[in-house]
This record gives C-alpha cells, structure tokens and sequence, in this order.
C-alpha cells in the first residue's frame, strides 16, 4: 500500500536515483511521440504538442530521445487499428499498447543508469514498476483521463476542498516509488522512481518568479522543454511530398530522423569547430555529395 508522506518530512534521505548509488552519469531520455508538422511554431507546453499533432495520419510514431542532445535513440512505428477515420484517436487511447511501446523502446537500456522521463499516455505504477526490476529509472506525469491509474491511491488522484497554495505539494509512497501531487494554478501529479521526494527543486516562470517544487517536477519540466525546443528547431526539416502510402510516410520521416541524428553527430564532432553548418547547410550538402556533385558546398 502507498503510505502518506509529507512533503515537510526531510529526514528520509534514501537514494533513488542510480547517480547516487554509482560514479555513473545518468542518461535521461524521453518517451514521446515527435511534432511532425510542415510549418510548426513555437511549442510551450506538452499539450499544446499533443493538439497540433496530426490527425490525418495513419500510423503512431514513438521515439526514445535524448534530452542533452536531441539523439532520437530508437523510433517505434504502429499502425492504425481499424477503419475510419476515428482509428487513430482509438489507437492513441489504449495504454495497454502505449505500454507495450514503452516496453519496446527501453528494452536495450537495462542497468545502463538510465531515466526515463514519460507522458501521461505511458506512466502507470505497473509499467513503472516492471522498469524498476530491469534497473530503469522513471519520471512520468499522471492523468486521470490518459493514463492506467491502476494500483494508485484514488484519494491522491482527486482534487480536495480545501484550497490549496501554490507550489505547495503532497507525496504518497510506495518503497522507492513515490507519487506527487503538486499545484500549479492546477493540480498536476507525477509519478516517478529516479527522484527523492525530500529534494526540493524550483519552476522559473518569467512573471510569476520562482515556484518551489519536488526535484522531480523541474526535472520533468526541464527536459520535456529541451524536447520541444529540439521540435520547434528540427520537424521543419522533416521531408514531406505528400506520399499516399502509409509506407512511404514511414520510410521519409525515418530518412529525416537519421539526418537530423547525423546533423546532431556532426555538431558533436571536431568537424563543426572547422566548418559550421547550418542544419540547411547541412541537408543541401549531404544531398550534393549523395548525387555525386562535384562541387559540395551548401549555398549560402
């Protein structure tokens, strides 16, 4: 049973999180399924990612990502179910499958100090749980609508009466598992293995100032915005032509994930301290050397 709390208490002091137990860096990557727009703007939040994406599709793209560099480490493809145009939607709302994807997703990253940070369509304590026997740390927002709230305290899962401030926070555990309930102008909960409920962290916010929370919520915050910005920055390049197939759908964005991987390589790399490319510089020059141009410099 999940046992309460307080977030007041701060003489646990267990660690959660695989840093503290070895000289390892952790990784930390995200589960998410990428913008894929022609002419995206400016993401600010996750939910306003999951209105824009787009409806006309017929598969369900889901990527692992890394949140330092924008890597996408593996993608995972999954067909719509059925016919109609409401396929899609049905598919996005089973989170057996979204699970499953998960599951998919991390199954090379056991014991590799790994956190994972996850949407509210994947987080639930069984999958989180399953990540936790497999040495896979997790960080995950919770809804009460999208996710498998199986197994979860209802009691945390519900707004209360009693007005609540701002920033203020309570935590539910259960061994190193701990739910979070934080408000925020809004109830937001979050369900996580990788984070000590007793380490406090902050949200920034430009006209409110600074807003205390539990580390794992500034955690979550700070590199689901590294992912937005990586989309708001990269999905513009994604190769479109309009193709009727669904395979060839598939086969451009994967070809557009592996050039902006190669860019992303490329700025790792000594050759960007010699000749910095732009990521259309980049893309013109890789297909000039691809059609065997002879002269393979980008135009400026």
């Amino acid at each position: 049973h999940f046992r309460f709390f307080s977030s007041h208490s701060a003489n646990n002091n267990k660690t959660y999180i695989a840093l503290c137990k070895t000289s390892l860096r952790p990784v930390f990557q995200v589960l998410h399924e990428p913008l894929i727009d022609e002419d995206p703007v400016f993401i600010t939040t996750c939910t306003e990612r999951e209105l824009r994406k787009r409806k006309k599709r017929k598969f369900s793209l889901w990527v692992r990502q890394c949140t330092s560099t924008g890597f996408i480490c593996q993608i995972s493809v999954h067909l719509k179910e059925g016919q109609g145009t409401d396929g899609l939607a049905t598919l996005k709302n089973k989170p057996q499958l979204h699970s499953l994807v998960a599951k998919q997703l991390c199954q090379n990253i056991s014991g590799k100090n790994a956190i994972i940070f996850t949407g509210p369509s994947i987080t639930s304590l069984s999958l989180f749980t399953e990540f936790s026997k497999q040495d896979i740390y997790c960080c995950g927002l919770l809804s009460t609508r999208k996710s498998d709230c199986t197994g979860l305290p209802q009691n945390m899962l519900v707004c209360g009466s009693t007005p609540v401030q701002r920033g203020q926070s309570r935590i539910m555990m259960k061994g190193t598992m701990s739910l979070i309930s934080w408000y925020n102008k809004g109830h937001f909960r979050f369900l996580t293995n990788a984070y000590s409920p007793t380490k406090k962290g902050l949200i920034i916010k430009r006209k409110s100032g600074e807003i205390p929370c539990p580390l794992a919520v500034e955690a979550f915050a700070a590199h689901l915005s590294y992912i937005c910005k990586y989309d708001d920055k990269y999905s513009k390049y994604f190769i479109f032509h309009k193709p009727n197939k669904t395979w060839q759908q598939v086969f451009w964005l994967s070809i557009s994930i592996a050039i902006n991987n190669a860019y992303i390589l490329y700025k790792m790399s000594d050759a960007y301290t010699a000749k910095r490319y732009s990521r259309a510089q980049f893309g013109e020059r890789l297909v000039r050397e691809l059609l065997d141009l002879d002269d393979c410099s980008p135009t400026q």
